[in-house]
């Protein structure tokens, strides 16, 4: 099991508001729903490390650019409209994830960030933006950083409740999804 990396897509489903206490509320008038997403993605990461590893005792700190960092595991974490997307697995191995609403935008700006030649559909490019976006995470590198790391991992649509999301998980290894 320490060379695989595991992951879960879920549903955001906002919390009653009387589940937050007053520093949650001053932070979520300050952040707006993008914090309440962040906190659903890691109440969902610390089940999942307990449904794997049993791990009971949560100390999340975060490097300077947001990616969090847990002694003893590597973790990512992605929230979009609607869901979040977490991955994690026992060890200090690079493992990144991203999760994207697929929309009907499509931008040559874009195909040419990520290198697409010819016409891209917007499914093909959000795919694509989240494979650099889960290697970006994995390897702690700047959006704006040209990256050559080559794509290891899977890379597919997923379909959450309903909505369809692009999903990549970068990692050298087995990659295995659990429900919750």
């Amino acid at each position: 099991m320490k060379n695989t990396v595991f992951y879960i897509v879920k549903k955001f489903n906002k919390p009653n508001d009387n589940l937050f206490d007053f520093v949650e509320r001053h932070s979520f008038t300050k952040y707006g729903d993008k914090w309440e997403a962040s906190v659903f993605a890691y109440q969902t990461l610390y089940k999942g490390l307990n449904k794997i590893y049993g791990v009971n005792d949560y100390n999340v700190d975060f490097l300077e650019s947001g990616k969090p960092i847990m002694s003893g595991y590597s973790v990512s974490v992605s929230h979009t409209s609607g869901a979040v997307a977490v991955a994690f697995l026992k060890g200090d191995l690079p493992v990144g994830i991203d999760l994207e609403l697929i929309g009907n935008k499509k931008s040559e700006r874009l195909n040419k960030l990520l290198n697409i030649q010819g016409e891209a559909s917007a499914k093909k490019q959000y795919l694509e933006f989240t494979k650099r976006e889960s290697i970006i995470k994995a390897h702690n590198l700047n959006m704006l950083t040209k990256c050559n790391i080559e794509f290891k991992g899977i890379s597919k649509t997923v379909n959450v409740e309903g909505t369809e999301y692009a999903l990549s998980v970068y990692f050298d290894g087995e990659i295995k999804e659990i429900i919750l």
